[in-house]
């Protein structure tokens, strides 16, 4: 086990986000064939835990991490890992030693964030529509600042601030750019909920005037998901500089501009043009970064991170139930599906699958389904024709937005978590009935 591990380290430190002949980044197989997560065997980890069981490896995290500080740390720039990409107890911890700060969207994220030893200054509490409950944890300094989405927030906040101890607020603005992702994914322009549009920048800026305890920090706008366009995400940026000198026009002045995440993170072996170079994304939104004289010193850059950080971390195991044939191909049918993994339903995700443990046997178009009732497809794969019942399959990229996202539809089990890490493992979240 130790020299597979260390082939397997070796072979992460090497490869970090790249697939190899359809291997997944991280992804190793030993000498007859069987898939290796984290230096152990993917099925020594389904005996152990059963399935579904997500699989995370920190290898794969510490890693993501290191690359986005190696890229923006040197620029003064602040990441904050967005908790709504996947979050537990466990993982908490482990960024907490890691430097990043952490964006969340509810009580509940938030309570995770304390648990794993985030302070309030490492926090900023985000979500497009606030309860009174989140607006109070955000006056009694629980987050160290609160995106504010819109006009109703902002009163509000002011409200409850009143008189009281001073709330650091950043507004989220909606800067229209025009970003190629799918359109459930897409968080600017005129069919987004989300922030303030500029006819409504003269009223929310005499509200932040009017009430002393709002202190103005700077702005927000997080453009979208899966971007794989650096033009993009620069343009984003161009916006709130160009909305910080409005403000800035007013007597509010940007400490910070947060450019959200983002970050798209190839899924598919076979799309190399999805492989988006972070450290040349960051470049593109900080190059040409100019003052003006309505707002001669710049703020600082700070970008939100989740999916980049997460997603290739995650493999799900499944063992298959059912095997059907038809005339063009396999139909599979595993023991998960829209319930631990709603991505492929909500917008067409793309989930690569292999087998976990290839073999010489002929591949078979196959369309793999989970058990849900409905027609919950997952992925269309090339598989071995042989597969059976009691085998296993390994669906990649998988460590963002699936549990986070899982549901107890049809009352199944959500689906345990192990982390791996160096050939050990260690349940993260136990399956729930």
């Amino acid at each position: 086990m130790q020299e597979e591990w260390a082939e397997y380290y070796a072979h992460t430190r090497s490869t970090m986000f790249s697939w190899n002949n359809g291997s997944a980044p991280g992804h190793l197989r030993d000498a007859v064939g069987r898939l290796l997560l984290g230096g152990i065997r993917a099925d020594v980890l389904a005996s152990a835990y059963g399935t579904p069981l997500v699989v995370m490896d920190i290898a794969m995290i510490q890693r993501a991490i290191d690359m986005f500080q190696s890229s923006c740390d040197p620029l003064g720039l602040r990441i904050s890992y967005a908790a709504k990409a996947f979050l537990c107890a466990e993982f908490a911890r482990l960024l907490s030693g890691s430097g990043l700060a952490m964006d969340v969207c509810s009580l509940g994220e938030l309570r995770v964030a304390e648990s794993g030893g985030f302070r309030p200054e490492r926090l900023t509490l985000h979500g497009a529509g606030k309860t009174d409950g989140e607006l109070e944890a955000a006056v009694a300094g629980r987050a160290g600042r609160i995106v504010l989405d819109g006009l109703s927030d902002l009163r509000r906040l002011a409200e409850l601030a009143k008189g009281g101890r001073a709330v650091s607020i950043i507004l989220r603005l909606n800067t229209g750019v025009s970003i190629d992702t799918h359109s459930h994914v897409r968080t600017v322009g005129g069919d987004a909920k989300f922030g303030l549009v500029p006819g409504e920048e003269p009223d929310a800026i005499a509200a932040i005037q009017n009430e002393p305890a709002l202190k103005f920090a700077g702005l927000h706008a997080h453009a979208g998901s899966q971007i794989f366009d650096c033009a993009s995400l620069a343009a984003n940026v161009a916006q709130l500089r160009a909305a910080a000198d409005r403000f800035a026009a007013h007597g509010l002045i940007c400490r910070t501009l947060i450019a959200g995440g983002g970050f798209g993170v190839q899924s598919d072996p076979r799309r190399p043009q999805d492989a988006l170079d972070i450290g040349a994304a960051i470049a593109a939104c900080t190059d040409n970064a100019v003052g003006s004289e309505s707002a001669p010193a710049l703020p600082i850059i700070e970008f939100e991170p989740g999916r980049a950080i997460v997603a290739h971390a995650g493999t799900t195991l499944y063992e298959i139930l059912a095997v059907k044939w038809r005339p063009s191909r396999n139909v599979v049918i595993v023991d998960g599906g829209m319930a631990d993994n709603p991505r492929p339903a909500m917008y067409g995700a793309y989930h690569h699958v292999v087998p976990a443990v290839e073999t010489s046997e002929a591949l078979r178009a196959t369309r793999v389904f989970g058990r849900a009732c409905e027609q919950d497809f997952i992925a269309d794969s090339m598989l071995p024709r042989n597969l059976e019942r009691g085998d296993l399959l390994a669906v990649c990229t998988t460590g963002a937005y699936t549990h986070s996202m899982s549901s107890r539809y049809n009352r199944f089990p959500s689906p345990t978590v192990v982390a791996v890490h160096e050939g050990t493992h260690a349940m993260w979240i136990p399956a729930s009935d």
